[in-house]
């Protein structure tokens, strides 16, 4: 380990912005921090340190560091040495010491910052590490490691709205499926639908093979974007037609917009998904499987149904009336084979629905197939 550390150790020299730090890796770091320092008039002691971790020897590289802070007391690099050191060693106390002082001596150093965070978050001040992260990000806003570690520290001290906002940079900074993942996760904790569905769709992207549409569907479905939310599921749909999320949401919007109609195949094609919902709007629409040994029976049995309904809608739209004509094809084994709906002055979805599907779910006499057409007419109450 130190051999490696020793590579790394260039000239000595006061803390340049130009410098770039890696952090929190303990001895890998040291060597990573002791790469590249500018030539000053203490280079020797930075270099004699360097022998030194050549040969194994930590003590004698810190006793080079500590007389490179004696004729430099100013030194934030050497002080950064001893903290890194010290560090590596398992001597917090004083890693924290060195590296305030390197701060003293450079306000902002970037490698005394994420030392003193990592050594807050050792001791498992996840608001200290977090504040002293964010410091980094500050410094440093292109840093997405420190981002992500500073989302991290955000969501572990129960702030994902801050995690979201960290993220958010570092998905621009590159896009990648477990940063939009986890700003979909902090997202959602911080109840954010938008950004969440927009990392989601993002996520997608990444992969359109597994993309999530019907999550999308439901996300939108959160603050009533119908066209959105509809768009998402029938992407869904086209990738697999009997997706029982895709279709349980399909069913909610065109419900909503008075496709009744349509509403009850995409909620029966839903399954477990839809039973709720689909159970409560067949009770409403009073729907049921109607079998009678003739048409003519069927007919004032499914007449009966459909009264009932229009009562029900009537009592709210008083000036309900007309005439809903629907002819039926059934099969010699007695089932429905097509149902058109050929005249519809009623205009009322729940009264259309509910002569549609009582006579498409209807048992009809076997071996009789043919077309029959059935009428229903309606007066103002």
């Amino acid at each position: 380990m130190l051999n490696e550390m020793s590579r790394h150790f260039g000239a000595a020299g006061r803390h340049s912005g130009k410098t770039r730090m890696a952090t929190g890796l303990g001895a890998i770091a040291l060597c990573a921090w002791l790469a590249g320092f500018p030539s000053v008039a203490h280079a020797d002691y930075l270099s004699n340190a360097r022998d030194s971790l050549k040969k194994g020897d930590l003590k004698s590289a810190q006793i080079d560091l500590r007389n490179a802070v004696r004729n430099d007391p100013q030194n934030a690099e050497a002080h950064m040495g001893l903290a890194r050191v010290a560090k590596v060693r398992g001597d917090a106390p004083k890693a924290r010491q060195e590296a305030n002082a390197a701060l003293a001596s450079a306000p902002g150093h970037v490698g005394a910052l994420s030392l003193l965070a990592d050594l807050a978050v050792a001791d498992g001040a996840a608001a200290e590490a977090a504040s002293l992260w964010q410091q980094v990000v500050d410094a440093s806003p292109r840093n997405r490691k420190a981002r992500l570690t500073v989302a991290a520290l955000y969501r572990k001290a129960g702030r994902p709205d801050l995690a979201r906002d960290q993220l958010k940079v570092a998905a621009t900074l590159k896009e990648d499926a477990e940063v939009l993942s986890l700003l979909a996760e902090a997202a959602r904790a911080a109840n954010d639908v938008r950004t969440e569905i927009e990392a989601v769709e993002r996520l997608s992207g990444l992969d359109p093979s597994s993309a999530e549409w019907a999550k999308i569907g439901h996300m939108r479905l959160g603050y009533q974007d119908w066209d959105g939310a509809e768009k998402a599921f029938r992407s869904a749909l086209q990738r697999n037609p009997r997706d029982p999320s895709a279709n349980h949401g399909l069913g909610k919007i065109q419900l909503q917009r008075g496709d009744v109609e349509q509403a009850i195949e995409a909620l029966r094609i839903s399954g477990e998904d839809g039973k709720a919902d689909l159970l409560a709007l067949e009770k409403r629409l009073n729907l049921d499987r109607v079998s009678r040994p003739d048409v003519g029976q069927l007919q004032r049995a499914v007449q009966a149904l459909v009264d009932r309904t229009f009562r029900v809608r009537a009592a709210s739209l008083p000036t309900l009336s007309g005439d809903l004509k629907v002819r039926v094809t059934v099969t010699p084994a007695g089932e429905a084979k097509e149902v058109e709906v050929l005249e519809d002055t009623v205009h009322d979805p729940d009264v259309r629905a509910c002569a549609y599907w009582n006579l498409r779910d209807a048992t009809y006499p076997q071996n009789k197939p043919g077309r029959f057409t059935f009428a229903f007419s309606f007066t103002k109450r």
